[in-house]
């Protein structure tokens, strides 16, 4: 064989697939809603800032008719960009953390 006669060891079919390290098999009902919301919202608003982001820079570079300025502008686009994306999913965590319920 092509790696030394190594076999898996045989488990049953739940065991066989894999958990993510992120996983939580302690979560209520309205935990697991939290983290499935939480989730649900990084994706949305991410893409949705994406999306406007892009399209303001757009009309940004189109506006500016010098073609040095037009490239002398994307990399504080970028970081700018970069920030508020950082700032949103900060928000994201920081709002799931207050309405998440606190174990005694």
């Amino acid at each position: 064989m092509a790696f030394g006669g190594y076999s898996p060891a045989p488990g049953t079919g739940i065991q066989r697939l894999a958990i993510p390290h992120t996983f939580n098999e302690g979560l209520g009902l309205r935990e697991a809603a939290i983290a499935v919301t939480q989730a649900f919202l990084r994706i949305m608003l991410s893409c949705l800032l994406f999306a406007f982001w892009g399209a303001l820079v757009l009309r940004l570079w189109d506006a500016i008719g010098n073609h040095f300025w037009r490239w002398a502008m994307l990399l504080p686009l970028l970081a700018l960009f970069l920030s508020l994306f950082l700032a949103l999913m900060i928000a994201i965590s920081a709002a799931a953390k207050a309405v998440t319920p606190k174990r005694a």
